[in-house]
């Protein structure tokens, strides 16, 4: 219930937290919420601590990109599940309900492209001008180019093509500043690529330059995995995992 949810929310803030400024508070909470599920009371706790100061830690970008990840989570999986109805029922039998289905997918759509397009603008007007490092600067804009993608994935195809140019343009920006400034084989690099590549393939009909961008990604990392130990070892070895599964699924 919206009233419950406020009053343990104003509680929280009030008593229960002891904290050296408001701004660790927000962030403090927003891990909570996200931990209870309140991703929407989550989203707004982030947004009022970047507003305090934009300039995130490591621990901070992570919660900020978990968070709205998550907020993203219940209309993307439900708009795949009404798609997956409505192709099961191209024979087009009189009781199914097509366009109530039809409807409800619209306001998901509606949904996930307001809280996509939320999330660019914070990027953007906000986090992008105080990144201080390019693992900063790559990160926030493949930030950029993914939620302009999950966008694109749940547009009719003549609406598509805005939305994944706007993506493509954003990985283009990262990977000039990661090509400038880090090691091809860096974590930060290799997750950009993948998710480039992703987008080439499914929405941006550029194939053959996803698998080229994937066995490169591939060929990079696991030639420097020496490099690598403990936690990140084993990131590198998942991301290669990943890699080697959709070169699977695109070949």
């Amino acid at each position: 219930m919206e009233e419950a949810s406020q009053t343990w929310f104003l509680s929280l803030n009030r008593n229960s937290v002891s904290m050296s400024s408001e701004r660790e508070s927000c962030f403090y909470l927003a891990e909570i919420l996200q931990q209870t599920h309140r991703i929407s009371d989550a989203v707004d706790n982030i947004k009022r601590g970047i507003d305090i100061c934009p300039e995130l830690s490591n621990s901070e970008f992570n919660l900020v990109s978990l968070v709205f990840k998550k907020a993203i989570q219940v209309p993307r999986n439900g708009i795949k599940y009404l798609d997956n109805i409505l192709d099961e029922n191209v024979s087009g039998e009189t009781s199914f309900p097509k366009d109530h289905v039809i409807k409800t997918k619209t306001g998901l759509v509606r949904e996930l492209t307001d809280i996509c397009n939320d999330f660019i603008n914070l990027i953007e007007n906000l986090l992008l001008p105080k990144a201080k490092n390019p693992e900063s600067m790559v990160n926030l804009l493949k930030l950029i180019g993914d939620y302009f993608r999950y966008i694109s994935e749940v547009q009719n195809i003549p609406d598509r093509s805005e939305y994944v140019e706007k993506s493509l343009k954003h990985y283009e920006r990262a990977v000039k500043v990661a090509q400038e400034s880090l090691e091809p084989f860096s974590l930060v690099c290799v997750a950009l690529s993948i998710n480039y590549a992703v987008c080439l393939y499914e929405v941006g009909n550029n194939k053959e330059k996803a698998i080229e961008i994937g066995q490169k990604t591939l060929h990079d990392l696991s030639s420097n995995l020496n490099v690598y130990e403990g936690e990140t070892l084993n990131e590198a070895k998942e991301l290669i995992t990943q890699i080697q599964d959709n070169l699977r699924n695109w070949t």
